[in-house]
């Protein structure tokens, strides 16, 4: 396969000709990236909105239909014709005047820029009472539910105007999922707002910084001459040494420690210029007739 690469001066030339369409213009930066990989990315340049978690991510937020991790389509909840009408005995969406006005809500809200924005627009909208009315429980039946603490309300918002609704109606107004508005109430109930902490817990494989310090340490406590020849500054320890010696008895000191010796060696690759053995243009007379004396 053969690619062409044209100039702009070479474009604009075949632009006046007659027999030229209109299809050639500059290529934009999107465009040059989507050849297939036939190029690769500027190094040092990382595109994180074209990553598939960042894409799914958004489409959540967004109400867009796409595909999951295992690849299950997953229908979009920003369509007002899935809002379901249907919700108790009492009619709370069919007591609306105009459906409108819950399809403006519904595009309102997924048109939110973030999780944590909707979470915040969610609770502002459910209220939490004491109980008015104590039912027999535990004390007075002989039954394994627990005593009601709380009292939930929900609200809409409609031109400025909160109405009261049901549970059901709450979560079919907004088309989300009851587990995500019970997560709000309960973070309501202890005063705390919601926050979006998907992708920022740290990695269960990561290494410490306490292990790397020790490692660190350690490689620094061999004993090392510095060269005097090179054009960069470069430090010669022992020819009995090696890597896989040093992680040796690293594992020996800190037997407790689980470091593999893949881990061990990039970081001395990183983090140390180390050679082992004396190179022969370090063989100075004159440094050893002053090292003598």
């Amino acid at each position: 396969m053969e690619i062409v690469r044209w100039t702009n001066a070479e474009i604009s030339l075949k632009r006046r000709d007659a027999m030229t369409g209109a299809t050639f213009r500059d290529t934009d930066e999107d465009e040059i990236r989507a050849l297939f990989g036939l190029l690769k990315r500027k190094h040092g340049v990382r595109h994180e909105k074209d990553y598939r978690r960042n894409q799914i991510k958004k489409c959540k937020v967004t109400g867009e239909s796409h595909r999951n991790w295992k690849e299950r389509y997953v229908p979009g909840r920003n369509d007002p014709d899935f809002i379901a009408l249907n919700c108790c005995g009492k009619n709370c969406l069919n007591k609306i005047d105009t459906k409108e006005e819950l399809d403006d809500d519904l595009i309102s809200f997924y048109s939110m820029g973030s999780k944590n924005e909707q979470d915040k627009h969610l609770q502002k909208l459910i209220e939490l009472k004491s109980v008015e009315r104590k039912r027999g429980r535990e004390s007075t039946l002989i039954t394994t539910r627990k005593p009601k603490l709380k009292t939930v309300q929900y609200y809409l918002l409609l031109n400025r105007k909160r109405i009261k609704v049901c549970k059901k109606a709450f979560i079919n107004a907004h088309n989300v999922t009851p587990k995500r508005i019970c997560r709000i109430a309960n973070l309501l109930e202890k005063g705390e707002i919601p926050q979006d902490k998907r992708g920022k817990h740290p990695c269960a494989t990561a290494i410490s910084a306490e292990v790397c310090e020790k490692i660190h340490k350690h490689i620094a406590s061999f004993a090392a001459k510095a060269s005097h020849y090179t054009s960069d500054t470069r430090y010669n320890s022992s020819a009995d040494l090696s890597v896989r010696e040093m992680h040796r008895l690293f594992t020996q000191k800190y037997p407790e420690m689980d470091v593999k010796y893949q881990f061990y060696w990039q970081y001395f690759r990183a983090n140390f210029s180390l050679s082992f053995g004396r190179p022969v243009v370090e063989a100075c007379s004159q440094c050893e007739s002053l090292k003598a004396k």
